[in-house]
């Protein structure tokens, strides 16, 4: 579905990497003003310079007097508070921030409850209302954040942010999640990180009367195109192919028996046995009607063939 929207510009700000850095301080003893607070520049993302008193925790000696926003002891992270269930501690707080993609990067907010346009500015972005911002909610949901809309971190578990720079927006379906998205193609990683699964599912997308399309890993999955409306997962499905006399033949599962085998084989002569092509050097032999054979394809493509029975007599 298309969203059209009107911005004022179309530029994109290239981010920097965020980093604190504390500055090198006097030896105590040759500091001559006795309420001496050392100031911490905070860098954010874009590489926006602040300045505020802070006092400085001592710990462990580092090779150097960078430390990253990551494990600053005097930042604390929002989605670290959400989780334990406690109250954001005072002074600076840490969120996610990515622009046109789920690239995340950390930032910083002074603010508990900040404003759209904040966020914005604190992820490097100078033309704000050239960009549109969505904070991800817990339930997957891509929410508008106006610029002048103020968005208190704790209550509304707010530590995920994306904008985007394009125009138009589209917005669809991700399970029961409503995600917006800046092109007109999506990539399948994308959509399989924001529903949250693992290699044993797979994205479709829903077609309404008719079979669900699956999205192949490593593609794109068009946005533009007429009744793309809603993406669902599902298990993946896996199948395994093996021949007799020459035909594929195609099954879900795992493991079959040489009964189930025989089974699928239209008009199975019975006076005939089921025999598996031997691998390399390895002799043929012949699979009884209660042996499993295991038709993972790390064992090879398994081969059978139809032989009459031996006559011993």
């Amino acid at each position: 579905m298309l969203i059209q929207t009107q911005r004022r510009s179309r530029q994109v700000y290239k981010r920097t990497d965020s980093k604190i850095v504390l500055q090198n301080l006097p030896p105590a003893n040759r500091n001559p003003q006795k309420n001496f607070v050392p100031k911490v520049p905070i860098v954010r993302a874009g590489g926006i310079n602040h300045s505020r008193p802070t006092q400085i925790r001592r710990g462990p000696k580092r090779n150097n007097n960078t430390m990253s926003i990551i494990d600053h002891p005097d930042i604390d992270d929002v989605e670290t508070a959400i989780q334990e269930g406690r109250s954001l501690r005072p002074g600076h707080r840490r969120v996610s921030f990515a622009l046109d993609d789920i690239d995340y990067q950390p930032i910083v907010l002074d603010d508990p409850v900040p404003l759209g346009r904040q966020i914005l500015k604190a992820g490097g972005i100078k033309d704000v209302d050239g960009h549109a911002l969505f904070v991800i909610t817990p339930e997957g949901d891509f929410e508008d954040v106006r610029a002048d809309e103020e968005l208190n971190l704790r209550d509304r578990a707010a530590h995920r942010f994306v904008a985007f720079s394009t125009d138009p927006l589209y917005r669809v379906k991700l399970n029961d999640s409503r995600i917006v998205w800046g092109r007109p193609s999506i990539p399948e990683a994308v959509l399989r990180s924001l529903a949250g699964i693992g290699d044993d599912e797979a994205v479709f997308l829903e077609v309404r009367g008719g079979e669900d399309k699956l999205i192949e890993p490593g593609s794109e999955a068009d946005l533009a195109s007429a009744g793309v409306e809603k993406f669902i997962t599902a298990p993946n499905k896996v199948t395994y192919t093996f021949f007799v006399n020459g035909k594929p033949y195609e099954t879900d599962q795992k493991k079959l028996t040489g009964a189930q085998i025989k089974a699928m084989v239209p008009n199975w002569d019975q006076t005939h046995d089921l025999s598996l092509e031997g691998a390399g050097d390895d002799p043929d032999r012949i699979i009884g009607d209660d042996e499993a054979v295991n038709l993972n394809p790390k064992h090879g493509v398994r081969r059978f063939s139809s032989v009459p029975k031996a006559n011993f007599g």
